[in-house]
């Protein structure tokens, strides 16, 4: 009988007849890994080898790699918001997209010093392009503008593959940080009711997110934890005056009164913002000071997100082709 049965095996070979085995195998990519996938492995039986019976077939593995979708967080009813809807919204921003492209300039209290930051980021590979300029004017009594076609950039960041490469294009140097990246999963989400707590001395602590968009100076835009808090912690202090269309997007008009501490570091009595109604994005940003003067502002454009964000601009060896390490 054992005898029958491997000659029916050998025959089995001799004529090619094979049966194909396949297995799945899923699992989630570590911390600070460039981005998330569901892997499946492929098992396939090789070419049968008919000279020898004896020998058994070997294995081929093949990977196959498959994004896992990310389900975001739904932006409250425009038309019934509340104030706990929107400090919501803008602590939590990353929530509430995947990808993001467009530019935001700001003066960071400094009258004299405008930054402009042209940016891409995809925070499902943890992938980021950052080009920061610094302008040097005469106060806000001189237009405003981000045309800046005619200002070289200071330096240009790229983020992939765990590293931070970073670009000075004044002196021509860059270098390369590893594992400076923030990946989603180590943006942990923490409750709005715990992002302000007191220390035993009855100083007040505050907690943030991890940054997952890796974009320079975000938290002036994409991510503004700090200005949220900041400004809108106080729900006396501000009103909701309605929604507005603002370079492409609906925005919630948001107009108040700073606290007296904070509104002495940024030298602002009363503020506007546009928040994006679907990102809790902040778009606009005005500060005025104790006499109505422009004293603060961020401003954006061509903010797209997802679907319509623009690519991340990839790095490589040859953009730092005679440059040196820095």
């Amino acid at each position: 009988m054992k005898r029958h049965l491997k000659n029916i095996m050998a025959v089995a070979l001799v004529v090619g007849v094979s049966v194909t085995t396949t297995a799945f195998a899923f699992g989630n990519t570590k911390e600070k890994n460039s981005s998330q996938h569901s892997t499946g492995v492929v098992v396939e039986p090789a070419e049968i080898v008919t000279e020898a019976p004896s020998v058994q077939p070997t294995t081929v593995v093949k990977t196959i790699e498959e994004p896992i979708v990310r389900v975001l967080s739904v932006a409250p009813d425009a038309e019934c918001v509340t104030k706990d809807d929107i400090f919501h919204m803008m602590l939590n921003t990353v929530d509430y997209f995947n990808k993001a492209s467009g530019t935001f300039i700001f003066n960071c209290s400094d009258p004299n010093n405008r930054t402009i930051v042209d940016f891409r980021t995809n925070m499902l590979d943890t992938t980021s392009y950052s080009e920061v300029k610094h302008i040097y004017v005469d106060g806000l009594s001189t237009p405003i503008s981000m045309n800046s076609e005619s200002v070289t950039a200071d330096q240009i960041v790229y983020c992939q593959n765990n590293d931070q490469i970073t670009l000075n294009e004044e002196n021509k140097t860059y270098n390369i940080s590893s594992f400076s990246t923030h990946s989603l999963e180590s943006c942990v989400p923490i409750k709005d009711e715990d992002r302000i707590t007191i220390a035993p001395d009855g100083m007040p602590c505050y907690s943030y997110r991890s940054n997952p968009t890796n974009v320079e100076f975000s938290s002036m835009c994409l991510f503004p934890q700090e200005i949220t808090i900041g400004f809108l912690e106080d729900r006396e202090l501000w009103e909701i005056e309605g929604i507005k269309e603002f370079s492409g997007l609906n925005c919630y008009v948001i107009h108040g009164k700073t606290s007296e501490d904070y509104g002495a570091k940024l030298n602002v009595a009363e503020f506007e913002f546009l928040v994006d109604v679907n990102t809790g994005v902040l778009v606009r940003y005005e500060g005025f000071d104790a006499n109505g003067n422009l004293s603060d502002f961020m401003y954006t454009e061509n903010l797209k997100f997802d679907g319509s964000a623009e690519s991340v601009e990839k790095y490589s060896d040859k953009l730092v082709e005679g440059y040196s390490v820095g």
